[in-house]
């Protein structure tokens, strides 16, 4: 009555059926990024301050008025339209100047990766986020002044 059973168990059921013999285990983390990003395509417009302007531009520029036709004005490109993907941008004021900026949790985040010797791409990489919302940030950081290309 006492018998005792023996489990047989063999490599597979310990192993497990899913994975070949010396294969990798699957990462949780998807890979970085390694196409080449362009930000000064064509239409593609960041900050909706910018795009505002380009529309009103683009509706005045489609429809000329007849009494002025050089009534619009050249547009002055902003300081931020230097930003590549190889830019390195820095921190611009000391930091008792820096906690008094309007700052919402995505811009003090990129304000935290900015150190002046990482470029955009990096940034962009290490954040997490789109590369679209990464240099917004950036962009927005620029206008407030804490942040220099």
């Amino acid at each position: 009555m006492g018998k005792k059973k023996s489990i047989k168990r063999s490599k597979d059921t310990l192993r497990g059926l899913g994975d070949a013999p010396g294969a990798k285990p699957a990462s949780p983390f998807p890979p970085p990024a390694r196409r080449k990003l362009t930000l000064s395509e064509p239409g593609m417009v960041t900050d909706p301050r910018i795009a505002k302007r380009k529309s009103r531009e683009t509706r005045a520029s489609s429809a000329p008025r007849a009494s002025s036709p050089s009534r619009r004005r050249p547009s002055s490109a902003p300081a931020s339209s230097r930003l590549t993907l190889e830019s390195v941008p820095r921190v611009a004021r000391p930091l008792r100047e820096l906690v008094k900026l309007p700052l919402d949790h995505k811009g003090g985040f990129v304000l935290s990766l900015v150190d002046g010797t990482r470029n955009v791409e990096w940034i962009i990489d290490a954040a997490g986020m789109t590369a679209v919302d990464v240099i917004i940030e950036i962009e927005k950081l620029i206008l407030l002044g804490a942040v220099v290309v």
